[in-house]
Order: C-alpha cells, then structure tokens, then sequence
C-alpha cells in the first residue's frame, strides 16, 4: 500500500511540474487575463497567500482544487475586494461533499474596472465606456488515499472591453499530501493552463501559475490555541519566483489572527487580518477581513472582507 501511494503521489506532482519548467525562464511578455493572479480570500491574503498546503473552505478553487476535500459537507464563500485604484473584484464559491464519490464545486470571480473615459487619437472625448473581466469554475476533488487527495477545475475565462471581448477555457490541477508528521501537510497546484485568449485580430497566452509549499500546525499544550504556519513557493508565468509566508493563530477556536508576507512581488507585500467564527445551530459562520500593502503608494492599498458557512 505505501509503495502505490509513493507512485500515486510522485506521478501527481510529475503532472503539475512540466508547466512549472516551461515557465521558469519566462519573465518577460505580455499574459492576457492578469485578473486570475489577484488572490481571493480574506483569510488567504491575511496569511500573505501561503494557501497551496492551507486552504480549507470553497475558495479551494482559487488556491488549490484538491483543498476541496476539507469541506466536511457544505461551504459556500462570498469575498468582496477593494482593490487597486476604483477596480472592484468580487469571488463567489460553493462546494458540496458526496462522500465516497468526492467532493463538487464551482465559482464565479469578477472584476470591474468601473467607468473609463475614452479619447480618439486626436484626443477627443469619445465617450464613456466600461471594462471588466470574468472566470467561471467548475471543480472536483476526491481523496485517493487517507493522506493523498487530488483536485482538478475547468475554467470559461473572458475579458470586455467596451463592445469587444474575449475569451478562452483552462484547467488547474492541485495535490495535497498529509505527511506522516503530524500537523504537517504538502501541497501542489498549476493554475490556468489552457487555450490562449482571443481578443479582435490578437491572442495571448493565459498566465500559468505554479505553487508549492507547506503548512505546519505547530503543538501547543493549550487547548485554548492553535497555531498554523505556512510558506509556499510561487511562479507566476512573466514575473519572478515568489515566496509567501503566513501565520494563523486561533483562540478559542472562535477569534483568528492573521499575518502574512509576499517576499519579490511588485504589489500587496506585508498583510494582516482577523476573523471570527461560530456556529449557529449546526451551520458554520465565518466573518473574515484583511489589509495588504501595496508597495506602489499611489495606488493606495486593498481591503477584503469574506462571508463564508458551512453547512
């Protein structure tokens, strides 16, 4: 049994990596769809995005699929994102477990970039016109093994600008491993791996993210707290290798507080966040906020609130 999970677990990973190498000298270029690199999440961005080994809720999808399992039957996850400038980013989720059959799920993330003004090349108003951008998930997640778990989505991506727009499908991929240590989880996950997305007479890829790390709930005499630690690598396709760092302290398993930290990244840099938690005749209330800086000062700096149940 140890030597098929040591198969099932190595052939997993070996599926996930050959997109990591085909973008580990691609630094440069232009993606479409830059939309799909912003984090969802309030808990996720509190811990500076180290997710890929900790996310446990329906925002998975985003982070990585096979988080999925987590769910013990119901989630769904509302985040609202106040985002770069006047951009609004909205991410809906919902997962359902059917047991031995695993575990369902979708989402819908949205981007607005609200009214822009519009000028001809001679610099005349044209007029107002709108711009946003749109993924729809469908997912799937099921354990192999007590200790290894898989996850898969299919995405439908567009972009509109004005009258015109764009569009184009992608897969992501995700593996969680419960090492025999306890506490320790590993994860893997590639994300927008697909067609490229036509826009007019143009088309550009779609920019693949790789992500792998770790998450340690370090033991704590005190039955009153917990404490969760997590680093994760990250590669996103045109910028450098990232590395993200996050702790979470639970109290009472009731009050959590968050910090995190993007290392070599260009925008949210040093976060933090609080959430409460409570259940309410057997359904599940999370309330979650989190603050980023974003290293670009007129840019200003971006506040999530997540509403999530479990049910």
């Amino acid at each position: 049994m140890e030597t098929c999970k040591t198969i099932a677990l190595t052939l997993l990973i070996l599926l996930i990596l050959p997109p990591f190498a085909a973008t580990a000298d691609e630094n440069t270029g232009t993606y479409a769809a830059p939309f799909l690199k912003i984090g969802v999440s309030a808990r996720a961005t509190a811990m500076g995005e180290a997710q890929v080994a900790t996310t446990n809720d329906s925002s998975s999808i985003y982070w990585n699929p096979a988080g999925l399992v987590r769910i013990e039957k119901g989630d769904l996850t509302f985040t609202h994102n106040e985002w770069l400038v006047d951009t609004r980013y909205e991410f809906f989720s919902i997962g359902y477990s059917l047991g031995r059959l695993g575990t369902f799920g979708g989402g819908l993330s949205y981007l607005s970039y609200g009214d822009i003004a519009g000028y001809d090349e001679m610099g005349n108003p044209t007029g107002i016109f709108s711009a946003k951008d749109m993924a729809v998930y469908l997912s799937y997640a099921r354990s192999l093994f007590t200790d290894i778990h898989v996850g898969a989505n299919f995405k439908y991506i567009q972009q509109k600008i004005g009258s015109e727009s764009g569009s184009a499908y992608a897969g992501d991929l995700g593996v969680l491993y419960d090492t025999p240590l306890r506490g320790l989880c590993v994860g893997f996950s590639g994300a927008n791996m697909g067609t490229e997305l036509k826009f007019i007479n143009e088309s550009a890829k779609l920019p693949i993210v790789m992500r792998g790390g770790f998450a340690y709930t370090l033991p704590i005499p005190d039955e009153n707290f917990s404490l969760l630690a997590a680093f994760d690598l990250v590669k996103p396709q045109g910028n450098r290798l990232q590395y993200n760092l996050g702790t979470e302290l639970t109290v009472i398993n009731t009050i959590l507080i968050r910090l995190g930290y993007k290392g070599n990244t260009d925008l949210e840099e040093y976060s933090t966040g609080v959430g409460v938690s409570h259940d309410l005749g057997g359904i599940g209330l999370r309330v979650d906020y989190s603050y980023s800086t974003i290293s670009e000062a007129d840019f200003g700096d971006a506040h999530r609130i997540t509403l999530g149940l479990g049910f």
